[in-house]
């Protein structure tokens, strides 16, 4: 099924998620940023999610400006009258890609007149503001909220120049963690994984050391037999074709103890998902992972930046060199609903305040 609407000279398609595979190529145009696409919004990532988490009211909307797309997105609704773009938890940035400077108002009208009515909003989950447009300010029914606070880390610099400005206390404890681990194991290890093989034999590893923790007893954890573990293992193996995958796998006296899985590009990397085995949580398993993934990175790659796309907390902020929000934009209707969901928020605000007296 297809609707199409011409507004300013623009066409406006609604089609099934199917079609996705069609726009693949016009989609990692569109995310191009100075000749590079983030890992984040390849085609690639949002192709397995939608092969692993779609579903049938899972719709394609493409913008069209002269016969050429200027806006694609990826759409689901959520409660009556409300619509997002497509987020399983899997997803770090919003599903749409736009060669505009903004969210074109044209997009948002005719987007509101296609979808089914009553249309309430739209939002754009886990909008990244370094990688993508945000709403039109002609638009002037909008509002936003946090969805997260990550964190990144500069790559254009030395690790040793990088660990010097971390704060005192976080290198007084890594060093004292390392001495422990000497003094417990004759060897530690760092490794990093790229070829396909290697990948999925190394995220199959991963999925067994989290399933041995917390996550594996509350039935969350990666594992193959799982949708989730299905995903990463599909979705590593398809960058790693093109080199653009590592598993970072921490090894005490080669015993694997920590793992994290990446995406990279020419200019970032980003740290996907990371564990470690508990039994080894007092030697830190987890930090001196990540400490020795960054060394072994600002060794090997040449890149601007390594993203952790996290909600991070103030441990975890001690390692980052920058910080920005990612958040929830929504657009409304109109003037009527704007005004509604204002009220709405201002009864939830007045309810919080009162608990907390």
């Amino acid at each position: 099924m297809c609707c199409e609407r011409e507004k300013n000279m623009h066409k406006f398609h609604v089609l099934s998620s199917e079609a996705f595979r069609e726009y693949k190529k016009e989609w990692d145009r569109l995310a191009a940023r100075n000749g590079s696409i983030s890992p984040v919004l390849h085609s690639d990532f949002f192709e397995v999610a939608l092969q692993h988490f779609s579903h049938s009211r899972v719709k394609l909307l493409v913008a069209e400006e002269s016969g050429s797309p200027i806006m694609i997105a990826l759409v689901e609704p959520g409660k009556i009258g409300r619509w997002r773009t497509f987020s399983p938890a899997q997803l770090l940035v919003s599903s749409f890609v736009t060669s505009s400077e903004y969210i074109p108002s044209a997009f948002l009208a005719q987007l509101f007149r296609a979808l089914s009515h009553p249309q309430y909003s739209f939002s754009f989950m886990y909008h990244d503001v370094l990688l993508q447009a945000g709403i039109d300010p002609s638009w002037k029914y909008c509002d936003s909220s946090i969805h997260a606070t990550t964190i990144s880390i500069d790559m254009n610099q030395t690790f040793s120049d990088y660990w010097a400005a971390r704060k005192k206390k976080l290198r007084y404890n890594l060093k004292r963690y390392m001495k422990k681990i000497n003094q417990k194991f004759s060897s530690i290890e760092i490794c990093g994984v790229s070829d396909q093989e290697g990948i999925s034999l190394a995220v199959d590893q991963y999925g067994g050391l989290e399933s041995k923790g917390w996550k594996g007893r509350e039935g969350t954890a990666l594992h193959k037999d799982n949708t989730q573990g299905r995903f990463y293992s599909e979705l590593l193996e398809r960058f790693a074709t093109r080199g653009a995958a590592r598993v970072y796998q921490l090894k005490f006296d080669d015993m694997l103890v920590g793992s994290r899985l990446c995406i990279i590009n020419d200019r970032s990397l980003v740290f996907l998902k990371t564990t470690f085995d508990e039994n080894y949580s007092t030697y830190a398993a987890g930090r001196i992972l990540l400490f020795l993934s960054l060394e072994k990175l600002f060794d090997e790659e040449d890149l601007d930046v390594a993203e952790f796309y996290t909600n991070a907390d103030a441990n975890q902020k001690q390692w980052g060199t920058h910080s920005r929000e990612i958040r929830h934009l929504t657009a409304y209707s109109g003037k009527w609903s704007w005004t509604a969901n204002s009220l709405k928020q201002r009864v939830v605000n007045q309810s919080i305040r009162k608990k907390s007296l």
